[in-house]
């Protein structure tokens, strides 16, 4: 129902980006990675598309106009994420009352979880895979590892969870005594992995690439970093609960005679560790919650799967034996549920109108095709990106990757969120920018700036030519000047 409702994308954000590709891959275009759309940072050194197989399944969603691609897309997400919980809740034996509870948890229980799987990234299919991945070392269907792990790796560089899951669930196997399966996921996992690089179209750019963002990337915590890179502390009170409800369950399961060993042998403990260390990863990195939420949810799924009555069990303990008779229980779930719904339905209906593409086109409709845009607010890049794929762009990706390859011009894009506008002398900072990387036109975000754009109105060398709510573009006057 959001969805119908909403007239533009639900976010300017990667969810548009991936699908601006998968638009000029279904028109015939060539796409051979970011490097064709970026002439400045990491992308316009190494050309690489780290999410080659997701545009090419994308590609059919390039039909139609990105709002309603997006709309797709984030209903083939959910479905995606629905399915592989719903297999798992199957292969586990959860009664089916007790499936619809958990889907419902799923997908409406966590607000932040809800927004950002409204955001349309592609990274959900990989959340979607993570599960069966789990699901098969669990129950040793160890040979359905080979081609997941070949499909992931072509999907994008978020390989490296099912990856990570392969690892702690080759710890596991050996610790039960069972080597040979343990070694059969090692081989799996790794051909998988080999496989899956040697059949990307750019493998050598691609291991680099991979390499760099999960090695260097993450650790630049002195920079403007995007909100995928900082710390998802404010969004662990669903997380603590969940752990909460774990901890009560695997108490009364032990209280009632279930041995340690049990819970090792059924995978239970390969599920906590995993758990455990996501949790303790999303206090640096928000992104680990697109993967925990519905892995503690199937580890909660394994705990009512040993003990069917564990939910029962723990509620008589904590709760009056009035309460849980008559069923409350169930209406405060569905309040909790609309509540959480709510809140989603009015975050975006509120800024439906602020998400027009048009605030971008119109400010852009005048600058020719191939001509550098140098965006000094990077988030701008899949807005404008959407809009004028014919252009060039400075910024594209996370400032970790301009911090990479120029420290200095990376230190350059952040005078612009000074404090004090008055202080600085924009001329100078113009040509600077001019002499490291030479532009044709500068757009920046014109509602986050507006100090900022009072002072570069009153400055030489540059021109407006694109103003609007969201967007103010100049055109640099200036010619580049380089030292020798």
């Amino acid at each position: 129902m959001l969805l119908n409702i909403l007239v533009n994308p639900t976010a300017p954000g990667d969810g548009i980006r991936h699908l601006t590709i998968a638009r000029l891959l279904f028109e015939g275009q060539s796409f051979q990675g970011w490097g064709d759309f970026l002439y400045s940072g990491y992308f316009s050194t190494r050309t690489v598309d780290p999410w080659f197989l997701t545009h090419v399944l994308l590609t059919p969603l390039g039909a139609f106009d990105i709002a309603l691609s997006q709309e797709l897309l984030i209903l083939i997400l959910a479905s995606a994420v629905g399915i592989s919980f719903l297999i798992s809740l199957n292969v586990l034996r959860v009664q089916s009352k007790t499936q619809s509870v958990l889907v419902a948890l799923l997908l409406l229980g966590n607000v932040q979880f809800i927004l950002r799987l409204l955001l349309g990234r592609p990274l959900f299919l990989m959340v979607a895979l993570s599960m069966i991945v789990l699901l098969a070392i669990i129950h040793r269907r160890l040979v359905i590892l080979l081609p997941m792990m070949i499909v992931t790796t072509l999907l994008s560089h978020l390989f490296v969870f099912p990856l990570f899951i392969c690892c702690l669930g080759f710890v596991w196997l050996y610790s039960l005594g069972e080597r040979s399966k343990a070694v059969r996921v090692f081989i799996y996992c790794v051909l998988g992995v080999l496989l899956g690089l040697i059949l990307h179209p750019q493998t050598t750019n691609y291991i680099h690439y991979v390499l760099t963002i999960f090695l260097k990337v993450p650790f630049q915590e002195q920079l403007h970093i995007g909100t995928e890179m900082q710390p998802g502390i404010g969004n662990m009170a669903p997380i603590i609960a969940l752990w909460g409800i774990i901890a009560l369950f695997v108490k009364v399961t032990l209280e009632s005679g279930t041995a340690w060993k049990t819970f090792h042998e059924r995978g239970i403990t390969l599920s906590i560790g995993i758990t455990a260390l996501m949790t303790v990863g999303m206090l640096s990195w928000i992104r680990m919650l697109d993967f925990l939420w519905p892995l503690l949810l199937v580890l909660i799924a394994q705990l009512i799967s040993l003990r069917p009555q564990v939910a029962e069990e723990t509620a008589r303990l904590i709760i009056p034996n009035r309460i849980v008779n008559k069923k409350i229980g169930l209406c405060v779930l569905l309040l909790f549920l609309t509540v959480h719904t709510a809140k989603a339905y009015n975050i975006y209906i509120q800024n439906d109108v602020d998400r027009a593409p048009v605030h971008f086109s119109e400010p852009l409709k005048n600058i020719p095709r191939a001509a550098r845009v140098l965006n000094v607010d990077w988030d701008l890049f899949p807005s404008l990106f959407s809009v004028r794929p014919d252009l060039l762009y400075a910024r594209g990706m996370d400032p970790s990757y301009d911090y990479l390859v120029d420290p200095y011009l990376n230190q350059l894009y952040a005078v612009i969120r000074t404090s004090s506008p008055k202080s600085i002398q924009w001329d100078v900072w113009i040509e600077e920018l001019q002499s490291n990387v030479p532009s044709d036109y500068l757009a920046l975000w014109a509602d986050k700036h507006a100090d900022v754009i009072a002072e570069l109105d009153e400055i030489d060398g540059i021109e407006l030519i694109g103003r609007s709510k969201k967007l103010v573009v100049y055109k640099i006057l200036l010619s580049p000047k380089r030292e020798n």
